[in-house]
Order: C-alpha cells, then structure tokens, then sequence
C-alpha cells in the first residue's frame, strides 16, 4: 500500500502533566476537551484538560492502580482499577470509580468482594499475581464487570449500585470483554487457547450461548461490538503448528460464525499483542506486531476490515529510518479516518503520529518526534491529541488546527 506523507503541522500546545506511569487513556469529555488517566506511585491520576489552550482544568488522585478506562455517553469515564496492600499476598478488590467530566469529582464507587492472588513458583508461594477484572459500557449506560473469580455484575452507571451478580460455571480468569448492540455481553474466559467464550443476558446475567475453546487451535484476546448485535472476535490460530496467524471472526447472536478471516501475513512470533477499534458503520481496525524470521519485531501491522469481512487495507507502519517499530495505541474517528501511534522499540526512542484516510489508507498527516508513544485521541476537527513519554514525563501534545470556536 502506498503512503503519501504530507506536511505536518507545527504543534498546537504542549502540555507536560508530569510523571505518569503506563497504562495511559485518554478518553473525550462531552465537548471534546482530552481527559487523561495514568498510574503513579502514590494512586491513579486522572486530568482534564482544555483542548484550545493545553491547560489543566482540573486534576484528581485515585488510590489503586488503573487498569482499563471506560468512556460514557455523557463524557463522565469509569476507571476500572485494582486496590491492594502492599503485601504481595494479601486479598486485593476490583474497584469502578465513575469520574465527572466537569470537575473530577467523583460520582459514585463500586467495589468487589475481597480477592485472593494467584500464586506461583515451585512452592505456590515464590511470587503473587492480582489478576484484572474486566468491564464494558452497555448501550444505555450501566455497566458490566466480569471478576477474576467469574462472578459477572451489571452496576447502575447513574448510582454505582449493583443490580445483579451471577456467578458463572468453569475455571479460568476473564481475558477480554464486549457488549453487543442488543443486550448481550461476551466475555473470553480461561487462558489461551483452552479458554471458553461466553454470552450472558445483561437483563439478569443469563448464560445465552458458550463455545468450547478447549478443542480449538486458537487464542482469542479481543473482542469488539459489531453491527446488529454480533461481536468481532480477534487473536491467533495454528498456534500448534508454525508459522501463527492473526485471524478476526464475526458472530452471530448465537455464537456461530458469519465468516473468518485472515487480514495479515503468517507471523512467526508467537501471539503478538492483537488489539481493535471500531469505526463508524461497524468498520474494524484490527492491528498487532509483525515479525521477521528469528521474530525480531519489524513493524505494526494494521487493516481496515468493514462488517462483511472485506479487507479495505492493509498496511506495516515503519519509522522513516526503519527502526523496528510498534504500533500503542489506534482510533477511528467519526469520519472514518484512522490515527495512530507507534514508536521505535529500542533507543533511542522516536514516536510517530499519522492519520490515515479510510478508504485506501493513503496518509493525510505523517509525524515523527522524539520520545515514547502511549495512547492517541481522534478530535472531531483535524486535532489529534496525543500521549508522548520523555524519560518519567508524560506530555500531551496537540497537532493540527484548534478546534472551531477557540480564541
């Protein structure tokens, strides 16, 4: 696919939000202004600020540490998070936190029961993990979690109260999660390929349909909602035999596949990071790590897929010098154009910013800077805003025009 570079645009703001550790999101408040969540040593910092000038509206300390960032209709986020003593052994809780997008006050929290850590090691005691609960907005905006002990609880999103838990059958903490357009909520339980998926009603948490992963050859670790109530489903198969592929499936709203697909070439690294972005119109992003022989990551691999399963595009994103280069973070913006970021996976570290138009994936915008790439939101104007990382310094750096209605 060719790659037409144009000019980029001199930065519109800077602006430097201090030491902030990995993960970082950036979710859009109601009007557009970025809002920024991030881990630092004392809690989670979440940030608001004004996509005209770059200043900070308001910033707020959460304890725990972050783990997903649910974006809401209203712009208000819920910041899913772990809350844990220091003790590496100690019981740990899921924590929902719903954050108003006009002063950072919180609105409501939810947490669960206590949770034991799983421990590992030669005498189950050399080393503990805290395993993440994993959560999904629905369409009228509550929201589900599912635990690592597979218990699955619907919260109101307006008073953070429980209107249902249900506990479900199997072994095997949560992977991956998506709400369809219909009322349904499809969660990846158990690791690897001898995961099972899973539909629960969001009315009460009735199991609707399960499918048996233990026979399949297969890795799923994303899901996302597709159009008229199906999920896309997204990882590895052959993992048997080599070379692995990354394949994306559609399924019915009971569980069978409409079609599958393969969108990139064979990989021979095992099970790269498979992550996506829905567009408009059900239009899917599905992007990962392409490898070279020895699996030596070269490049981030990027498609854009519509809801029949055709391939619009694919594409490697490579820094111009050829670095070895991996894609962090994609979105689709409401016209459909895709942004991302990607960076160089050794130093010194170069970060590139590009937006790409969706129809063939030719390149409206091209930039590359110094630092560490985290995370990119797609502005409704020609603002993209993105998260860039120099030594423990996390800056927020806006490119392209102001947004219409700024001084």
């Amino acid at each position: 696919m060719l790659s037409i570079a144009l000019a980029s645009p001199a930065a519109a703001w800077i602006t430097n939000l201090g030491a902030c550790g990995s993960p970082v999101a950036i979710v859009a408040a109601l009007d557009g202004d970025p809002i920024v969540v991030c881990n630092r040593r004392a809690g989670i910092r979440v940030a608001r600020v004004a996509r005209c000038a770059g200043t900070v509206e308001w910033t707020r300390r959460l304890p725990g540490a972050t783990f997903a960032v649910l974006p809401m209709k209203d712009g208000s986020p819920v910041v899913v998070a772990i809350e844990a003593p220091k003790k590496d052994s100690a019981p740990y809780r899921i924590a929902l936190r719903r954050i108003d997008q006009s002063d950072g006050r919180q609105r409501w929290r939810w947490r669960s029961r206590r949770l034991s850590p799983v421990a590992y090691g030669a005498d189950r005691a050399e080393y503990y993990v805290r395993r993440p609960g994993y959560a999904t907005p629905l369409p009228d905006g509550d929201v589900v979690v599912v635990l690592p002990s597979i218990v699955v609880v619907r919260v109101d999103g307006a008073t953070g109260r429980e209107r249902w838990n249900r506990e479900m059958p199997g072994l095997g903490a949560p992977q991956a999660i998506a709400a369809t357009t219909d009322g349904t909520v499809v969660f990846k339980q158990g690791p690897g390929p001898f995961g099972d998926l899973r539909a629960v009603s969001a009315e009460d948490g009735a199991v609707r349909w399960t499918r048996d992963r233990s026979a399949i050859s297969e890795d799923i670790d994303t899901l996302a909602t597709a159009p008229e109530g199906d999920v896309y489903a997204a990882g590895t198969d052959d993992l048997e035999d080599s070379p692995t592929h990354v394949f994306v499936a559609r399924l019915a709203g009971d569980g069978a596949e409409r079609w599958r697909i393969r969108p990139f070439p064979p990989l021979t690294a095992p099970s790269p990071p498979i992550r996506s972005s829905l567009g408009p119109s059900g239009t899917l992003a599905i992007w990962g790590t392409t490898s070279g022989p020895i699996g030596v990551q070269t490049g981030g691999a990027l498609a854009v897929l519509e809801p029949s399963g055709r391939r619009r595009w694919r594409t490697t994103v490579r820094l111009d010098d050829g670095a070895s280069t991996r894609l962090d973070s994609v979105d689709i913006r409401p016209d459909g154009d895709v942004v991302l970021v990607a960076d160089s996976s050794y130093a010194p570290r170069r970060m590139l910013i590009e937006r790409l138009e969706p129809t063939f994936g030719f390149a409206r915008l091209r930039i590359e800077q110094p630092g560490r790439a985290d995370a990119v939101l797609a502005d409704r104007g020609e603002q993209l805003i993105a998260a860039r990382r120099t030594g423990k310094a996390l800056h927020l750096v806006a490119r392209g025009p102001l947004p219409p209605g700024c001084p």
